[in-house]
């Protein structure tokens, strides 16, 4: 490889630090964006031309400096932490989110209306994304970032996500540790990678604990309180009720705190309640919800760099060596709702 051929694979970081510069600046002016001096401006864009820098987009169409977020359900958990991760960020960065709520009908056509108008890149809160829509991605050259994977899905996903498993392992210690054996589980879709993954620590850890696992104690949920609440009531009719539920979202942890109310269960007196997510309205809850946290509003900031990182690749031509996926930590939130059993 010649010098030059060299420079023109200079990615937008290594840009950014010539120009003494952060690499959303470079963005800017590389995108036209207004915000950006003169001064700074003009620097860049003659290291730009020294370099032989061209600005590509899919086909001969402008980028348009969006980010789109497509989720399944504006109520879902997290949708507030994520649009506020995603206000705080897409300022520093310069860039503009617009989000959207789908359902499985019509979205195969709402993909086709973003990618006419050339975004940065995508973010998908969405289970069960289709081969047809992730090729209509591909074909396109638009980054796309996935928050809950599918089941068995492999690297041809960028993805952000917590680390589960270590999650569901978090809420079985502490819900041992507390005295529990006898747990009840509301799961997510079992093609979700997510609550698969919460389930398997969770058991890892019950069984470090020398407690049974009663798969009849495990009913499989959707995320949404209304199921939850279902299974819960189906649980607490037994002749021997588990003493806790283990709820794999905070929306399900309420539909257990409904089906309690409904049989007049106190709430953690004689049954105690744990969720996954730390999200509204948990800490406002009576009593206040025991819960794991997820971090959603550093992962839409995680997803957006993502998106960042793999247009960069696309104007640059750099082989596609760069991370695809992003795993955060989760931290037990101890509040109201779990007690401790006689050991």
């Amino acid at each position: 490889m010649d010098d030059n051929s060299g420079k023109k694979n200079l990615r937008v970081t290594q840009i950014a630090e010539i120009a003494g510069v952060s690499a959303s600046t470079v963005s800017k002016v590389i995108n036209r964006r207004s915000d950006v001096s003169d001064e700074t401006r003009q620097r860049i864009e003659k290291i730009l031309e020294d370099i032989g820098y061209e600005r590509k987009g899919t086909g001969n169409q402008r980028v348009a400096h969006v980010i789109d977020v497509v989720i399944s359900h504006i109520d879902s958990c997290g949708t507030l932490e994520l649009i506020r991760g995603a206000s705080r960020y897409s300022d520093e960065l310069g860039v503009d989110v617009v989000m959207h709520e789908t359902r499985p009908k019509g979205r195969y056509e709402l993909f086709r209306r973003i990618i006419a108008r050339n975004p940065l890149g995508v973010i998908l809160m969405l289970t069960d994304m289709t081969d047809e829509e992730r090729q209509l991605f591909s074909d396109n050259e638009i980054p796309y970032v996935v928050f809950d994977l599918p089941k068995g899905a492999g690297d041809e996903y960028l993805s952000v996500g917590v680390d589960n498993w270590t999650g569901g392992l978090m809420a079985g210690r502490y819900l041992t540790d507390m005295g529990h054996r006898r747990i009840g589980v509301v799961t997510g879709p079992n093609d979700s990678e997510a609550s698969c993954a919460r389930l398997e620590g969770f058991k890892m850890a019950l069984r470090a604990a020398n407690v049974e696992v009663d798969d009849s104690l495990i009913h499989e949920g959707d995320y949404m309180p209304k199921t939850a609440c279902r299974a819960a009531l189906e649980m607490l009719s037994l002749d021997e009720p588990p003493t806790a539920i283990f709820a794999l979202n905070d929306l399900m942890a309420v539909g257990v705190y409904q089906a309690a109310s409904e049989r007049h269960i106190v709430i953690p007196g004689q049954l105690s309640v744990m969720g996954f997510d730390d999200v509204f309205p948990s800490r406002f809850l009576g009593p206040a919800l025991t819960t794991v946290r997820q971090p959603f509003d550093i992962m839409m900031c995680k997803a957006m760099d993502l998106v960042y990182s793999y247009r960069d690749v696309n104007y640059e031509g750099v082989p596609r060596d760069r991370q695809r996926r992003i795993i955060l930590s989760p931290e037990l939130i101890v509040r109201d709702s779990v007690t401790a059993l006689p050991q």
